[in-house]
């Protein structure tokens, strides 16, 4: 082996205090992009890190690596979710689509169709790797922050109106948007959106997303009421 190559090789157990690490970096980067939605759970580091342990343990899950990156895959249906990946030094176009050409090489051997892969919009180098290597948009998660904050133990709960439907929840572990949230399942126009904002600020959920499919006409009416667009959701197959 030449010394200085990287070769993509499986993880193991020892891995992954170093990917935890890896990922938190990625987290205060995506704070910058969407402060409440991305805001990290200080302290978070050791418990992700037996979650990736977990992972790259887990026979059904697909765990890559480099010395300069990583990616885990899990299935979900007919596709494999690529949630943890990074790569150092920002290199996407090179590292992470040789780790993605790997994950898809061992997907595709377990019958899957296709990856699905998590982005922040503003993450340009990722975005731009993906949409260089075949991917397309799929889904958006449009978020607003809410103008109060809860600290009280979020409940699960249902908020249903003229036209909205709202899933009252938590962030995962690794967040801490500083309370409760808003998943909205449904909305039919800009002034259902509006009403569910209104109902959720005064539920005390300091947070709403609204996931929209890509070619979705409603984009535009989350647009207008103030919805800013922090993730997204890329399918397909390397090329």
């Amino acid at each position: 082996m030449f010394e200085g190559v990287s070769v993509i090789r499986p993880m193991h157990d020892g891995d992954s205090e170093w990917a935890a690490g890896l990922m938190a970096e990625r987290r205060a980067e995506y704070a910058v992009y969407s402060p409440v939605f991305w805001r990290p759970q200080a302290g978070i580091e050791p418990a992700h890190a037996r979650f990736l342990g977990s992972q790259i343990g887990d026979p059904a899950v697909i765990a890559v690596r480099r010395d300069d990156g990583f990616a885990i895959a899990a299935r979900t249906g007919d596709q494999y979710y690529v949630d943890d990946f990074a790569v150092l030094d920002g290199r996407w176009q090179d590292v992470g689509a040789e780790l993605l050409s790997e994950i898809w090489r061992q997907a595709a051997a377990f019958g899957a169709h296709e990856l699905r892969v998590v982005t922040a919009r503003l993450d340009q180098p990722k975005v731009a790797m993906l949409n260089a290597i075949g991917f397309r948009l799929s889904q958006q998660w449009w978020v607003k922050p809410l103008r109060h904050t809860s600290r009280e133990p979020a409940a699960d709960g249902v908020l249903v109106g003229d036209g909205y439907r709202v899933i009252r929840t938590v962030a995962p572990p690794v967040y801490d948007p500083g309370g409760p949230v808003g998943m909205v399942q449904h909305f039919a126009d800009a002034v259902s959106l509006h009403d569910a904002e209104r109902v959720a600020t005064d539920d005390g959920l300091v947070l709403l997303i609204a996931p929209l499919d890509a070619t979705d006409p409603k984009n535009e009416a989350a647009d207008e009421c103030g919805f800013t667009v922090a993730s997204q959701f890329y399918v397909g197959v390397p090329r």
